[in-house]
């Protein structure tokens, strides 16, 4: 939630702690991911930074795993609840998509 977050929740700064920030990342973790996994992001959520999107996405795929990403330009971190209104569609579009595509190869 940007750089000002960090320090209060994990200690510290990146330099003074980086093994606190690597415990934290969930890059760390990105060889663990066995769900298919779909990131969609605003190109304009200056709460929840895209680069974050960006680096774990990356992470992913060159973990050979299961990853879609999807940007939303001119959006924010209210893409679901105030977006316009075509982005907020093709999101739930995106959504439904991904979950008959993996749902239906799952037995329950």
């Amino acid at each position: 939630i940007g750089y000002f977050f960090a320090p209060d929740q994990i200690g510290g700064d990146p330099w003074s702690n980086a093994e606190g920030y690597w415990e934290k990342s969930p890059l760390k973790y990105a060889p663990n991911v066995e769900t298919p996994l779909l990131i969609i992001h605003s190109m304009e959520d200056y709460r929840c930074w895209l680069p974050e999107a960006l680096q774990f996405y990356t992470a992913l795929k060159y973990l050979g795993k299961t990853v879609e990403l999807a940007l939303f330009p001119g959006e924010n971190h209210d893409l679901s609840r105030g977006g316009k209104p075509k982005h907020r569609v093709k999101r739930l579009e995106l959504i439904a998509r991904w979950m008959e595509r993996w749902l239906e190869e799952q037995e329950f």
